[in-house]
């Protein structure tokens, strides 16, 4: 693991009925208020070494995240990058897109502009920032110019969608296509 890191470095995510951890090639975890356990979910080894010394293994660091019924972890590794919803209620994958990208480890985010007619759920990564359909995980958009080590959670306000590279110190504000 990356010397300033842990194996618990994911914030743990909940939506009021269910507590979601993710603990990179340990598995998603999900419980019950009550602490009871609801489900887990193995995801395999995910490699997740620095982009230019894939050897060093810095671990994962992206956290779940809750929307409606559905828990979406982004895993961007040396091997396999995906995008992944499951059921809240049981595990079972619900959809999931492969990418093909450097390992990153910021949290997805899900965006619902006042003005548009459709959420987005945007990803932060080194190949590409996208925009993806939450309910389905097509591939709506990209955007190049991030940095190869990506950590930055993409966030929001209003209307526009505020995505930081990270290492790279770039700041790039988004300006959805349905809002232009």
């Amino acid at each position: 693991r990356h010397i300033k890191a842990t194996y618990a470095n994911a914030t743990p995510f909940t939506d009021g009925r269910y507590v979601v951890a993710f603990f990179g090639s340990q598995g998603l975890y999900a419980f019950t208020l009550d602490g009871r356990p609801a489900w887990q979910k193995d995801l395999g080894v995910l490699n997740t070494g620095a982009y230019d010394l894939p050897e060093y293994e810095w671990g994962t660091a992206s956290s779940p995240i809750i929307y409606k019924d559905l828990v979406i972890v982004q895993c961007d590794t040396q091997d396999e990058s995906f995008v992944m919803a499951s059921d809240v209620k049981t595990g079972k994958t619900v959809w999931k897109t492969t990418r093909k990208e450097l390992p990153s480890w910021g949290t997805p985010t899900v965006f619902q502009p006042e003005r548009a007619g459709r959420t987005e759920l945007v990803t932060n990564a080194s190949n590409f920032i996208r925009g993806y359909d939450p309910d389905t995980g097509a591939e709506r958009w990209r955007l190049s110019g991030s940095s190869k080590i990506t950590a930055p959670t993409p966030v929001f306000s209003t209307d526009l969608i505020i995505v930081a590279s990270g290492r790279a110190r770039r700041v790039l504000v988004l300006v959805p296509e349905s809002l232009v």
